[in-house]
């Protein structure tokens, strides 16, 4: 483990504190808040045109110091309005579901916002829902939003299909991002190959064949960038910066996104308590909620090392797995801020654990791990981390 105890601080910026603001669903319009803050509408759909809730957004940029992050709870599905699919517009001030409002935003600034949490599945879509458009291996989407020193918003959603090709919502103007013309996000639902929902694309039955509904035209990720793309979807390390299989690598995290729905209540608004959205050196904040446990799957070649930063709330035990089915060798660590040891376990391919117990608050510690495949190619793994 002398080669991981460097300790490379990685960042991921999640939500821990409950902000006061609520949600704006109702008006048409929006108030421009004698502070200089605004509000930002959102509203989630699937491929088509139904409303989904169950959804969190996270908005970066312009003056914030730190991510906001909107939520709603809830599994409400409900057709939008009628129309082509995709949907290009959206109604949060007549129809509720898949809508959430960020409050306080600061005027003016460029912003930008990524789904941070998918809806959770249902009986259409088992496997729940990619946090972008096309196909279950889409590779991202992301709304940048312009606020006016008026309070006023301007903005727009790119999403990227499989097969690398882009499209903006909506095809023509922007969206005022209010609750009569919220600015509108499509999550593609998902479903695994060979179940009764499921629909191929071309049929080798991996990440971009997790399909319901009727394939896209762009549905298919080339299949000789498999070996280096993230795991186990292209989108799962879409708002990341992670280093590339087939050797020793390392990652900075500034993004993660969770595909269960979060237990936070509907249309609230959460900040990070971390100094800056993204900064290298920071820590993934844990708390004894439904997000106390985090998960990092890659898809490397033949050996891979990381390290988390991790930093405890509240205080309780931490433990850490590691799964590499297949692997030759693979070890774990938890070391403390100072570098000492505190746990730490070796073996070949299954699943590892350490853990640490009576942690108190505001804990810093590192996850250090590495892995090693007999071959290249398309070998996966994961560092889960759970707190309390």
């Amino acid at each position: 483990m002398t080669s991981i105890s460097r300790r490379l601080r990685l960042a991921v910026s999640t939500a821990v504190i409950l902000a006061c603001g609520a949600a704006l669903l109702g008006g048409g319009g929006r108030s421009l808040a004698a502070t200089g803050t605004t509000s930002v509408t959102v509203q989630t759909m699937d491929s088509c045109k139904q409303g989904i809730d169950g959804a969190a957004y996270t908005l970066t940029g312009g003056s914030l110091t730190s991510p906001l992050i909107a939520s709603s709870s809830g599994t409400g599905r409900g057709t939008v309005a009628t129309g082509t699919c995709p949907l290009q517009h959206g109604n949060c001030s007549t129809f509720s579901i898949g809508c959430v409002t960020f409050t306080g935003v600061p005027v003016p600034g460029v912003y930008r916002m990524h789904a941070s949490t998918t809806p959770p599945g249902n009986t259409s879509n088992p496997e729940g829902y990619a946090p972008c458009n096309g196909g279950s291996a889409c590779r991202k989407e992301e709304a940048t939003i312009t606020v006016a020193a008026d309070g006023s918003v301007t903005a727009s959603t790119l999403n990227v299909y499989p097969d690398g090709t882009s499209v903006t919502y909506p095809s023509t103007g922007s969206y005022a991002a209010t609750a009569t013309d919220p600015l509108v996000f499509h999550l593609f639902g998902l479903a695994a190959p060979g179940t009764a929902n499921n629909t191929s694309c071309d049929g080798d039955a991996d990440a971009d064949d997790h399909l319901t509904g009727t394939p896209s035209s762009h549905c298919a990720y080339p299949e000789a960038q498999e070996t280096s793309a993230c795991m186990p979807y292209p989108w799962s390390c879409a708002f990341t910066d992670t280093g590339s299989g087939g050797g020793s690598s390392t990652t900075t995290t500034t993004s993660s996104i969770t595909t269960t729905s979060s237990s936070t209540t509907s249309g609230t608004t959460t900040t990070s308590t971390t100094s800056s959205a993204g900064s290298p050196g920071g820590a993934v904040p844990f708390t004894c909620d439904s997000r106390a446990t985090i998960t990092w799957p890659w898809r490397v070649g033949s050996s891979d090392q990381r390290s988390k930063h991790v930093r405890t709330v509240l205080a309780g035990p931490v433990s850490a797995t590691l799964t590499a089915s297949g692997a030759s060798s693979m070890s774990i660590n938890i070391q403390d801020a100072s570098g000492h040891t505190m746990t730490s376990a070796s073996g070949s391919s299954g699943s590892i654990t350490v853990s640490v117990g009576a942690l108190p608050a505001n804990s810093s510690i590192y996850v250090n791990e590495a892995v090693t495949f007999p071959t290249s190619g398309k070998n996966s793994y994961s560092l889960a981390v759970t707190h309390c």
